[in-house]
């Protein structure tokens, strides 16, 4: 007689996370996410994986690229060969997060370029094509980094999205640890195609609360979903008047170093710090003409005891003052001062000069 052979279970595939972004979704979102289901029509889930809403569905289609992860009956393809036409009341997942530089170049090669850029994550992507295969009506329920209702690379996507629907419910889970050691500040959201009631149901979870228990009955609040210069708010109103109708706003001084670009005696700009709101204080700071270099000093040729320093470049600040045109330059901004004011920018940086001791000033 021959002794039995115990057989060796196959292990798991380990998830591609660089260029997959494979992070699978934990049982008490993908229940959370499922309660938030309104059709009952045919579904998709894209980029499926193991299948942890697959299991869940009936009516459903799963599409999987990696063929180690694909559940039975799933579609072993990439999502983006997957052709429009087909049209789906829900569409339910977990997208993958790829930086655009780490997308393959097969799928880079099927990806629609209009409104998108090299900044653009591989999240943003799905997004854009799971809404075209909404049917009329449609949602889609999904989980992503919250960074994209802000994000520059996804102003044309959030215009877009806003024009066409709403994003009737929204969890934002913070910095609660939902995915063991990846991606914090994550947002579980249902967008409607069609429905242009801009009222959203909101909630917070944060990292001190029951993740578990706040899943299963989320703290709703009423919010209004507005869109504002390529950023989606949730609002808690309608305004008529918003801040940008009376000053400009952008990010906060960053010059990379303070120790030569903050000064209030060389100083020639005030500027906003993350200080700013507690002690409502602004910076003192140098800031360069828009025509000056941005590699170098400006001339006359420097001193050889004096430090070189580049001009601040006029991305990286943010004037707090009178309201101007966005698509007018630093340098145009004389032109919106009254005209007996003193000019704002002057014609050439101060020089920075070593106190007796061999250090630079303050």
């Amino acid at each position: 007689m021959q002794p039995l052979m115990q057989s060796t279970p196959t292990p798991a595939p380990i998830p591609d996370i660089s260029t997959l972004g494979q992070v699978f979704t934990p049982e008490p979102v993908v229940r959370c996410m499922l309660r938030l289901r309104q059709n009952a029509g045919r579904a998709l889930e894209p980029s499926c994986g193991d299948g942890a809403f697959l299991t869940h569905l009936h009516n459903a289609v799963g599409i999987e690229l990696d063929a180690r992860q694909s559940p039975p009956g799933a579609l072993n393809m990439d999502f983006f060969a997957y052709p429009e036409s087909e049209k789906f009341d829900s569409v339910i997942g977990n997208p993958p997060y790829v930086r655009y530089q780490d997308i393959s170049p097969a799928t880079r090669a099927l990806l629609r370029q209009d409104g998108f850029d090299g900044r653009s994550n591989l999240y943003l992507f799905f997004i854009e094509k799971c809404v075209r295969h909404l049917a009329p009506g449609g949602e889609l329920i999904f989980i992503t980094p919250r960074d994209f209702l802000k994000s520059t690379s996804a102003r044309q996507l959030n215009r877009w999205l806003h024009e066409r629907g709403t994003i009737t419910h929204a969890i934002e889970l913070g910095d609660a640890r939902v995915f063991a050691g990846a991606l914090p500040n994550c947002l579980i959201w249902r967008y409607e195609l069609g429905n242009l009631s801009h009222n959203t149901a909101w909630a917070r979870i944060g990292q001190g609360d029951d993740l578990a228990a706040s899943l299963e009955s989320p703290p709703w609040q009423y919010r209004h979903f507005s869109e504002c210069a390529g950023h989606l708010l949730f609002c808690h109103g309608e305004y008529s008047l918003s801040l940008a109708d009376v000053a400009s706003v952008r990010v906060g001084a960053v010059s990379g170093l303070d120790a030569i670009y903050a000064s209030e005696t060389a100083g020639n700009r005030d500027f906003v710090t993350s200080s700013t709101a507690r002690s409502g204080q602004t910076r003192r700071m140098i800031w360069c003409d828009a025509g000056a270099p941005a590699g170098g000093a400006a001339p006359p040729p420097r001193h050889p005891d004096r430090p070189a320093y580049p001009c601040l470049r006029r991305e990286q600040l943010v004037a707090v003052g009178p309201r101007i045109p966005a698509n007018r330059c630093a340098a145009g901004l004389r032109q919106h001062q009254d005209p007996s004011a003193k000019p704002l920018l002057p014609a050439r940086l101060p020089p920075l000069r070593r106190r007796g001791d061999g250090r630079l000033p303050p």
